[in-house]
């Protein structure tokens, strides 16, 4: 036993002590030493003590959706696994995979990750595969390596071709498009009320009635009412450096949903419009953009682009400044990107939109930042104001402008509150009653300047700080109160 829970360590350590990697050692542990000191440990105790030392190890693991999805497919497959055990281990491993699939559909769903239909079907492959052909031959190689690394490499060799084999074949598996891949209903706790009564009801064992109540809570789901007692949503999202906000607009003629910029991007692959914005739109119960808005092209605005476009096709884009060749890599068809126009405006139910900037070609001519597209939003005579990047010297030529509606009732602070923007003159004319700064915490910019937070203060302003607070919204009633 000693000598297993020794294999068990070095093992974990070479699949790099991984939350999953955690959890099964810690739960191999609990059974060994449990067998060591000749004592019964049942599955409960061994689970909670598996989940508790995980998080005593790592405390910001509790709060990651990981923990629950991992820890929550174990006390499946521990519940699971005796009850279907007795129908041979085919058929066994087959059912126990599909009812892995049902019991965490409704942690994806509320976590707003896709969920993937055929996995089951993949598991059957993928799981013999990797248990059988991959892993003992990787950890052959690892012993082997100290006697010729010449074999050792043809085995890590023979690995590697397996394991393009096995990528081909999960890039050949069709998706099933007909079944949606997140839940496009507006989450709240009524939603997950019922998701959960449907997983308990799917889940009961055989021969208790009433599991088919779960067909008419799933209807239900699909035909609860929309909320349009708020006609107006604005949120300023935390995406760090960066900023994305989403404008959200109910009415008697449907909703319509607007983007304003999606945060940065990183050369890792990681960017806030697929890991924030998109998850932020599908727990509105979005499933349809109909604007895109790319204030200017500095990074920490049009970054996530690429990845919020991935998950929702914008109906018209918008972009400030020059249409560029290089704008495809959003990726959006260069010719379906309009540069905004200070002479365009719409209106959505009761909702007004305007571009205030830029007004003419020559300030196609400025830098990035003061080529931002200023969007003013109309309200029952509030205003919103999103300007993006620019800097004082378009600030001082709004003022001048007609069209700009004073006071504002919510101005998300020009360059996230920097120095070159937020002038004193330009604050005391749109007297705004919340100001938002969207940063990043403990940035190295040091967003927002402290002359700026000043100069609000001084005009009596609400500030608020997504670095601190995280993401902000802002909703109004039919009567116009926010």
């Amino acid at each position: 036993s000693a000598l297993s829970l020794f294999a068990a360590g070095g093992y974990a350590w070479l699949a790099g002590m991984s939350l999953p990697t955690q959890r099964a050692l810690v739960m191999v542990s609990v059974v060994i030493v449990a067998v060591l000191l000749d004592r019964k440990v049942s599955r409960v105790l061994g689970f909670g003590m598996a989940l508790a030392i995980v998080a005593v190890i790592d405390p910001l693991a509790f709060l990651g959706v990981g923990f629950w999805l991992s820890f929550g497919a174990v006390a499946c497959l521990l519940w699971l696994v005796p009850v279907v055990a007795k129908q041979g281990v085919g058929r066994g491993f087959f059912k126990i995979q599909w009812l892995l699939l049902v019991a965490l559909i409704t942690p994806l769903f509320i976590s707003q990750l896709p969920v993937a239909w055929v996995s089951p079907l993949v598991n059957m492959v993928a799981i013999p595969w990797v248990s059988f052909l991959v892993v003992p031959v990787c950890l052959l190689a690892v012993i082997v390596y100290p006697l010729s690394s010449l074999w050792a490499t043809n085995l890590w060799g023979l690995v590697g071709w397996q394991l393009e084999l096995f990528i081909g074949f999960l890039n050949a598996v069709p998706d099933i498009d007909v079944l949606p891949r997140y839940l496009t209903l507006p989450t709240n706790g009524y939603i997950y009320i019922a998701l959960a009564l449907m997983l308990i009801l799917l889940l009961l064992p055989r021969g208790i009635p009433a599991k088919f109540l779960c067909i008419p809570l799933g209807l239900g789901l699909l035909l609860l009412p929309e909320k349009t007692d708020e006609p107006l949503l604005v949120s300023v999202l935390d995406v760090g450096q960066g900023l994305s906000v989403v404008v959200q607009v109910k009415g008697e003629t449907g909703g319509h949903t607007l983007v304003y910029d999606a945060g940065p991007g990183y050369p890792s692959g990681f960017n806030t419009g697929e890991a924030v914005v998109a998850p932020y739109l599908r727990s509105l119960g979005v499933s349809h953009l109909d604007m895109l808005v790319i204030s200017h092209g500095d990074k920490d605005h049009s970054g996530g682009v690429a990845g919020l476009v991935k998950a929702f096709k914008p109906g018209q884009v918008y972009k400030g400044g020059t249409i560029e060749a290089d704008d495809a890599e959003y990726p959006i068809p260069v010719d379906n990107i309009s540069s905004c126009d200070a002479q365009m405006s719409w209106q959505w139910n009761d909702v007004f939109f305007q571009f205030l900037h830029p007004k003419e070609k020559n300030d196609f001519k400025l830098n990035s930042n003061n080529q931002s597209c200023v969007l003013q939003i109309s309200y029952e005579g509030q205003t919103i104001l999103l300007p993006g990047d620019i800097e004082s010297m378009v600030e001082h030529q709004l003022l001048d402008n007609s069209e700009l509606q004073k006071p504002v009732t919510v101005l998300v602070a020009a360059h996230h509150g920097s120095k070159t923007s937020s002038s004193s003159s330009f604050v005391k004319a749109i007297k705004p009653e919340n100001v938002v700064f969207s940063a990043g915490y403990r940035h190295h910019f040091g967003h927002p300047a402290k002359d700026v937070v000043n100069r609000y203060q001084e005009q009596k302003s609400q500030l608020w700080n997504t670095a601190n607070s995280g993401a902000i919204e802002f909703r109004w009633d039919v009567k116009g109160n926010m």
